[in-house]
């Protein structure tokens, strides 16, 4: 009997810090779509973004949290703008052209490679006439 009324006796401590937990995190909820009304870009209603598949996320670091997701948690593939990181990289390690041609002389004998360079030979672009000429 002990033991039950002591059960009841914590509940009855615990039962009004649930419901206080509760409503704060529906203060929250509603706190947080109040915000995202502020930011509301309305990318839900527009015909052009039902079209097609879309993400996006507004932060704010200075206060450290997220301001407007639509989304934001699904996975896409790598934007245009996010390859850009990439391409610069690959310049500053490759630089901005490759040889076409590369040989090397031992004695009477000319070793020829081709050091991949992905536009020689490619009808659609502007040949490197030096390695004809060679």
């Amino acid at each position: 009997m002990k033991k039950l009324s002591l059960l009841l006796f914590l509940m009855a401590l615990l039962l009004p810090f649930s419901a206080f937990s509760q409503r704060n995190k529906k203060k929250k909820a509603e706190k947080k779509a109040a915000e995202a009304k502020v930011y509301d870009l309305h990318l839900e209603a527009s015909e052009i973004f039902k079209k097609t598949f879309t993400g996006f996320s507004l932060f704010d670091p200075a206060e450290g949290k997220t301001l407007y997701e639509f989304n934001a948690d699904k996975y896409f593939t790598p934007a245009s703008n996010t390859k850009i990181l990439p391409l610069s990289t690959c310049l500053r390690t490759l630089g901005a052209s490759i040889p076409a041609l590369q040989y090397s002389r031992q004695g009477n004998l000319l070793a020829f490679w081709g050091p991949g360079d992905p536009s020689f030979l490619n009808p659609h672009l502007t040949q490197n006439q030096q390695v004809f000429d060679f």
